[in-house]
C-alpha cells in the first residue's frame, strides 16, 4: 500500500527568521519539525484516491474514510468501487476485501523494522535509515524558501538512492518529499498541502508522481471532514 504524505507552498521569510535559520542545525530543525507532529495526537477524514497512468483511459477513484493513531496505528476503509479495509496496528497487518480476511504479523516475514508508521516517513524515522544533511533553499533575492534536507541510505541498495524532505521553514512541516533510484533517477515525487485545524497544521492533500517501466502513474489524495484529537479508541485498530 502507498502511502505518502507531502506538498508545496512558496514562502517569503523575514530576514530576522533568515537569521535565525542560518544556525538552525539538523537536530534543532527534527525537534521544530516534531513539534507539530506531537500536537496530532490522532485524524480521522473521508478520502477520495485518483489514480491515473498512460494504461487507464480513465482514472480510478477510490472512495472511503481513514484513521490514524500515533506512530503505528491506522485504519483505511475503501467503500468505492468496492470494499476494501486495512488495518496497521504495530508490526501486524489486516485486510479484508470481499469478506475474505487475511491476517499477517510482518515481523515474522524478515522484516522486523516494519510497522504502520513505514508510511510516514518521518525525519525521526529517517535517522534510522540514513545518513541526513541540511541545507537551507533560498529564492532569487536571498530570502529563505525552505530547508532541504537529504537522506543517503547506512547500507547501500540498487532501488534507493536518496530521499529528500522539503521542509516549510514557518511552519516545519514536510512540503516535498522526493526519491531517487540507486543510480540517481527521480522515480517519486510527492506534494502535500495542509490547513491549520485547532492550531496543528494538517494534511488534506497528497499529490505523488511515481515512474515506472511503462511510464508515470499519479495517485492524488484530498482528505475532506477532518477531525484531530478526537479520542479515536484503540479497539478502531483491532486485528482479529
Amino acid at each position: 500500500m502507498k502511502k505518502h504524505w507531502l506538498l508545496t507552498l512558496g514562502i517569503i521569510i523575514s530576514l530576522s527568521i533568515f537569521a535565525f535559520a542560518q544556525t538552525l542545525s539538523l537536530d534543532a530543525l527534527i525537534a521544530k519539525v516534531q513539534e507539530n507532529q506531537g500536537l496530532l495526537k490522532d485524524m480521522q477524514a473521508d478520502m477520495t484516491t485518483t489514480i491515473s497512468s498512460p494504461m487507464q483511459k480513465v482514472p480510478m477513484v477510490q472512495k472511503g474514510h481513514i484513521w490514524s493513531k500515533g506512530s503505528d496505528k491506522s485504519k483505511i476503509e475503501i467503500s468505492e468501487p468496492m470494499k476494501q479495509t486495512t488495518i496497521m496496528n504495530g508490526s501486524k497487518m489486516m485486510m479484508e476485501v470481499n469478506g475474505q480476511k487475511t491476517v499477517q504479523d510482518l515481523s515474522k516475514m524478515g522484516n522486523k523494522s516494519f510497522s504502520a508508521d513505514q508510511g510516514k516517513m518521518s525525519l525521526e524515522k529517517a535517522k534510522e535509515y540514513f545518513d541526513l544533511s541540511v541545507k537551507q533553499g533560498t529564492g532569487d533575492s536571498g530570502q529563505l524558501t525552505g530547508y532541504i534536507v537529504t537522506g543517503v541510505p547506512k547500507e547501500k541498495n540498487d532501488f534507493l538512492g536518496k530521499m529528500e524532505f522539503y521542509i516549510d521553514p514557518e511552519k516545519f512541516v514536510p512540503t516535498r518529499i522526493t526519491i531517487y533510484s540507486g543510480k540517481g533517477k527521480l522515480i517519486t515525487t510527492s506534494i502535500i498541502e495542509y490547513s491549520e485545524i485547532s492550531g496543528v497544521w494538517v494534511p488534506v492533500k497528497n499529490v505523488s508522481n511515481v515512474t515506472m517501466p511503462t511510464g508515470s502513474m499519479n495517485i492524488e489524495q484530498v482528505f475532506e471532514n477532518v477531525k484531530i484529537n478526537a479520542g479515536i479508541k484503540d479497539s478502531v485498530f483491532a486485528v482479529e
